[in-house]
């Protein structure tokens, strides 16, 4: 079996890539540019630059690898940036994908998409939402994402085998200090170590979905290895508090007296919308699949990985 990951350069990608060499597969790897590369990643696939905005290129890669699943990541993820670059991101994220969409119909119709999407295409609710709920993005990146969950619904209506992977947030270890959670795990292990005095935090009330990147992944390759034509909510179908998770980093240190450590400053805080919770029990019936890491130990692998 062959994959092909588009974006195998971000944390994701890095996971698939792992499960999928434990599963025997032959594994292929886009990066927009080999500078973006981080150190070893070239060693666990064969590395093709590509950027999924060119047609012609996209199409050369797929006439070269008839990939049998195909891992859809590449994409513009950062909300801050989409943002201010709509043209742009419209432009990666929904263009990007209908490229390769496009791309398998007319050579490779064999292969089985996986799209990786995310939560936030969904509207504000007070309900527990699943794959029907009201779709109503509030950024342009889930504008973007939205339009891009549509696409592959047209492709799979069209005659095309794909899924939507209904993405949650999800960390571990590669994620960099621009994300909470991975700020939280560095100022900690800095605490620890007696190089930093403080963390400095924004609305410690801020309830997510949290989930570990290689649970999340794992439901990728189950939606690829079953070839499910649908779309479905990879989450832990629970939330937790921002504090919740500073006091577990803290925890898995030995320092109990979070509190002292943790300065709030207002600039930092930002109105939220409701919490949104989800419902995952479709993952559980047609994949057999759950998020089985709790917080408190990938906190702690974030934490950790920071001492070395």
């Amino acid at each position: 079996m062959k994959a092909l990951i588009t974006g195998a350069e971000g944390q994701d990608g890095y996971y698939l890539a792992l499960e999928l060499k434990s599963l025997g597969f032959e594994i292929h790897g886009s990066t927009i540019s080999m500078a973006a590369l981080p150190e070893g990643r070239s060693q666990m696939f064969t590395v093709h630059e590509l950027d999924v905005t060119d047609t012609k290129a996209v199409d050369a890669l797929l006439i070269e690898l008839l990939p049998d699943v195909l891992f859809h990541l590449a994409g513009i993820s950062s909300v801050a940036f989409a943002q201010d670059n709509r043209e742009l991101t419209f432009d990666v994220n929904v263009g990007g994908l209908q490229n390769i969409l496009s791309s398998i119909k007319n050579h490779s119709p064999h292969t089985h998409l996986v799209n990786a999407c995310s939560v936030e295409i969904f509207a504000p609710s007070e309900v527990i939402q699943n794959e029907n709920s009201p779709l109503g993005g509030v950024n342009v990146y889930a504008e973007s994402k939205q339009a891009g969950f549509l696409v592959v619904q047209d492709a799979r209506a069209d005659g095309l085998s794909a899924s939507n992977a209904i993405l949650s947030n999800h960390e571990s270890p590669l994620r960099s200090d621009n994300f909470v959670t991975g700020k939280i795990a560095k100022g900690v292990a800095e605490i620890s170590q007696g190089t930093r005095q403080e963390i400095v935090m924004g609305n410690l009330d801020v309830e997510r979905d949290w989930s570990a990147a290689g649970d999340i992944v794992h439901g990728m390759v189950l939606l690829a290895q079953k070839r499910i034509n649908d779309d479905v909510i990879l989450a832990s179908g629970t939330t937790t508090k921002l504090k919740d998770l500073v006091r577990l980093a803290f925890a898995a240190v030995g320092i109990e007296n979070w509190q002292d450590y943790v300065v709030t400053d207002p600039a930092l805080v930002r109105t939220e919308g409701r919490v949104r919770r989800l419902d995952v029990s479709k993952a559980s019936r047609v994949l057999d699949w759950k998020a089985s890491t709790t917080p408190e130990v990938w906190i702690a692998e974030m934490v950790h990985a920071h001492l070395g």
